[in-house]
């Protein structure tokens, strides 16, 4: 591993300028450093005291909030014995608030509820310039690892990147009971991704003020380029293994600008092979697929009139409309416009309208990044008969 530059000599350097350490490493938080055998308590308390010397953006207002959404968490029913248990693994450039809102699904539903941090994840962006792919299936390992003797039957849930992480482990031959797949990037849907994996990218794709205090706004090409490793090490295990029989329930937006969902799609029909296989698929146009006579399949018109959502985006679909961040009244603004983020120009609230940032919808609409799913009650409902189904 690279050196990474501390945070304080940053400080010193910049000054007050704070802001400028999120383009640093900050020495901490680019491997995996925890044995298979360390209590997930002990995991717990030493990542949040990582993350808080890492971040450089805590005040006495924002600590709590900040720590917290970027620190590993574990849900306890109160129901005994415990049967199931949950790995829920969060995306790039994402930290375990995200999966906040499915872990207390799972919660409801007598589930043993774990999150990790990904390494690289959760302090500053900087941490990703030197973070691999190889990392962030260690920490994954060492969550799977840690259900041993604790339930009977573990299931992986992941979203994005978490996703892929997911199948990967299900490849190399883990005991898993279910998959519960959220636009997962089985392929990264720009077709130059490749590129951020040689010595011709730049250190960053995008650098930004860090205004999100629960994922990045800034991306490295690290970030991407170790993305793109992990989909071809998940591809050649694909090629050895052909087919898994581990159920899966996946759900995803046919409109992500982020991952490709035709390929997850065709992965769904060729690679997983169980009877009891779902599939719900949020589209804007749903008349251009035929239904699914298996019934495995479920085509959801993402557009609502009365909201004015057009589609739905690569970040919406684990996320409750309730969350107080992203949900329907959530603080959340992600849009390539900047009078939204200024509120100026005189442009009305009743003029925007919610959905994934395709090029065509920009070009038709006052847009915002639409940020939550508002049927994830519905989602969660089908995650309810799948599970009763795979356990019958």
């Amino acid at each position: 591993m690279k050196i990474g530059i501390c945070l304080f000599g940053i400080l010193i350097m910049f000054g007050s300028d704070v802001a400028r350490a999120n383009y640093f490493p900050s020495g901490l938080n680019s491997t995996f450093d925890f044995s298979m055998e360390t209590p997930f308590d002990e995991y717990v308390k030493a990542t949040r005291k990582m993350v808080e010397k890492a971040r450089v953006d805590l005040n006495d207002t924002n600590r709590d909030r900040v720590v917290q959404a970027n620190t590993p968490f574990e849900l306890i029913p109160k129901q005994r014995p415990i049967q199931n248990g949950i790995l829920l693994i969060h995306g790039l450039s994402d930290s375990p608030y995200q999966m906040k809102d499915l872990a207390t699904h799972f919660l409801s539903k007598g589930f043993l509820v774990r999150t990790i941090l990904l390494p690289g994840h959760g302090t500053v962006p900087g941490d990703m310039l030197e973070v691999t792919w190889e990392a962030w299936a260690k920490a994954t390992e060492y969550g799977v690892h840690g259900f041993s003797g604790l339930v009977d039957n573990l299931y992986l849930g992941g979203f994005s990147t978490g996703g892929e992480l997911a199948i990967y482990m299900c490849l190399k031959g883990y005991d898993i009971k279910g998959l519960f797949l959220f636009a997962p990037v089985t392929k990264i849907k720009t077709k130059t991704a490749w590129f951020s994996t040689t010595f011709a990218a730049p250190d960053w794709l995008l650098k930004q003020d860090e205004k999100d205090f629960a994922r990045y706004d800034s991306l490295a090409s690290n970030a991407v380029a170790q993305v793109y490793q992990l989909t071809v090490e998940v591809d050649r295990l694909i090629e050895t293994k052909k087919n898994l029989v581990v159920p899966v329930f996946i759900a995803l937006s046919d409109d992500d600008i982020t991952v490709s969902s035709e390929h997850t799609m065709a992965l769904f029909h060729t690679l997983f092979s169980s009877d009891e296989n779902k599939m719900v698929v949020y589209c804007s146009n749903p008349a251009k697929y035929q239904p699914d006579p298996s019934g495995k399949v479920i085509f959801k018109d993402s557009r609502i009139p009365d909201d004015r959502i057009v589609s739905f985006s690569h970040l919406s679909i684990i996320v409750s409309p309730d969350d107080p961040h992203y949900g329907k009244k959530g603080d959340y603004v992600y849009s390539p416009h900047p009078w939204l983020k200024q509120n100026s120009n005189g442009i009305s609230k009743d003029q925007i309208f919610y959905g994934e940032l395709t090029g065509s919808l920009k070009k038709k609409h006052y847009m915002q990044r639409l940020a939550y799913n508002p049927y994830f009650n519905e989602m969660t409902g089908l995650i309810d008969q799948f599970l009763a189904n795979i356990r019958n």
